[in-house]
């Protein structure tokens, strides 16, 4: 990871896409993208340090052979255009399509993918039936039993969607930090109750480093 990832981690997206993909996204279109945080922690936390994953959502249209890319279009319509050809593996992972998201093994996935990504397929799924497709954006905590990658198991998890932010300038930072302002102000409009006292304890723990409930 390099200084301008670290600073603005939708720079390290483009490069993990191009790499694993062969698909270059532009940056402008990658911040637009941006969904939100996944926090990870382990019971086993001296063996399996905390990590955190910024999360995007890159929608793709996959045209014929001899189509022309229209960039004006796909800035409209906050979509990809690409060519097949365009798409390639690597030795980390071999693209795969899938027409239908019950075919997604998620059975040979990581024990997360279960509640976020089905999360946010059922989200897209439910409004691309609309006239205007309304953005998810959340954050996202899970920890994870001792073992880590080879357990598997979560112990416990929540998820906050935010509200979302109309426009995605500049670093992840303070498009975060606008999100979380935006969703606090429309809670205390709206008398939205946000947290439960478990959540406020599981978020309390974490906040001091405190990764065990036990």
């Amino acid at each position: 990871k390099t200084n301008d990832e670290y600073n603005n981690p939708a720079r390290g997206a483009i490069r993990e896409v191009r790499e694993e993909t062969g698909i270059h996204v532009p940056l402008s279109q990658m911040e637009k993208s941006y969904v939100g945080q996944i926090h990870f922690t382990f019971e086993d936390w001296k063996d399996n340090r905390a990590m955190k994953m910024h999360l995007f959502c890159v929608f793709v249209n996959l045209l014929e052979d001899g189509d022309v890319i229209n960039e004006q279009q796909c800035n409209e319509t906050d979509t990809l255009p690409i060519h097949s050809s365009q798409i390639r593996g690597c030795d980390e992972i071999e693209p795969k399509w899938f027409q239908n998201a019950y075919d997604i093994p998620l059975h040979q996935m990581f024990a997360d993918d279960t509640v976020w990504l089905t999360m946010l397929l059922k989200h897209y799924d439910t409004s691309m039936q609309q006239p205007m497709r309304q953005k998810l954006m959340f954050d996202a905590w899970f920890h994870f039993h001792p073992g880590g990658e080879g357990t598997n198991s979560m112990r416990h998890h929540f998820v906050q969607v935010n509200r979302p932010v109309k426009s995605a300038p500049g670093p992840m930072d303070s498009l975060v930090q606008s999100a979380i302002n935006d969703y606090a102000t429309y809670s205390k409009s709206k008398n939205v109750h946000t947290y439960s006292f478990e959540k406020k304890l599981f978020h309390a723990l974490h906040n001091n480093g405190i990764n065990s409930p036990t």
